[in-house]
């Protein structure tokens, strides 16, 4: 990437206001873990947790927008105090249009993170279109970003790291570390 792309995605970066999330393959490593009882459960990354706080503490709002649901996901969003979250999503776009409208946004002020073919359409209505580095070979093609992480991995704290890398109040939390509950 030159040195002008690189201006232009961080003039970009810094309008962002909301990141919307997919959460198998994302928020998680994409496996579903199914008991002998047919109870499931995901693996979620502390470290992505960390990432979504430090986010909402600038003021940054989260999403999540999943095609699937489960208790874990559930249980998760609800520690990490996520209020906008939508599952058994079919129109992943007219969710997303709809949350722009509700929350008075732009395109250019919505930051999406993907990894399979169903998030695709998103990226015409988004400002940033963001893939982990295990997405699809489709989506990484059509990404902005493609992070060095894989879903589930470090990915959404690689993201709120490089959103945040330039504000004061990410430059503060690292002199002196994070004191509030994650």
């Amino acid at each position: 990437m030159n040195f002008i792309n690189k201006f232009l995605l961080r003039k970009k970066l810094s309008l962002i206001k909301l990141i919307v999330l997919d959460v198998d393959g994302v928020l998680t490593d994409g496996n579903l873990y199914i008991d002998s009882k047919g109870n499931e459960t995901k693996r979620f990354n502390v470290k992505d947790g960390l990432g979504i706080k430090l986010l909402q503490k600038a003021n940054i709002k989260i999403a999540l927008i999943s095609g699937g649901k489960s208790d874990s996901t559930i249980h998760r969003l609800k520690k990490l105090e996520i209020k906008h979250y939508f599952f058994e999503v079919k129109n992943k776009l007219k969710i997303l249009i709809d949350l722009k409208k509700k929350l008075n946004l732009q395109d250019s002020e919505v930051l999406y993170v993907g990894d399979d073919l169903n998030d695709l359409v998103i990226k015409k209505s988004v400002g940033i279109f963001v893939a982990p580095n295990d997405a699809v070979k489709s989506v990484k093609d059509s990404a902005n970003i493609v992070l060095s992480s894989i879903g589930g991995n470090g990915a959404i704290r690689e993201i709120a790291n490089i959103l945040l890398e330039k504000r004061e109040l990410y430059k503060n939390i690292l002199k002196k570390g994070w004191a509030e509950k994650n």
